[in-house]
């Protein structure tokens, strides 16, 4: 069904996002522990800080998307009580 689409789509979203934030995460940890390629050189404090700060907006972004599902998932139950209370009224009808 459509609700079961919506859901599907979002939880791929979510693992994506889940990816993602994992993959920077990681990165973030090699930047500020010196490894990687450039761990000669030391850590550099405008990339730790432009790291901080799409992690940050990442999390921001996981947040919207943990409440779209919330969201998309409530509608759905409406949708569905909403139907059962129509078929309902039809049959006292």
């Amino acid at each position: 069904t459509m609700n079961e689409d919506i859901v599907a789509i979002v939880g791929g979203v979510t693992v994506v996002l889940v990816a993602i934030l994992g993959s920077i995460f990681i990165a973030t940890l090699k930047i500020l522990k010196g490894g990687g390629k450039n761990a000669r050189r030391g850590v550099d404090p405008e990339e730790a800080k432009l790291m901080q700060e799409i992690h940050q907006g990442l999390q921001k972004m996981e947040d919207r998307v943990e409440s779209l599902e919330t969201l998309l998932i409530e509608e759905a139950r409406a949708r569905k009580e909403r139907a059962k209370m129509d078929r309902f009224s039809e049959l006292e009808d």
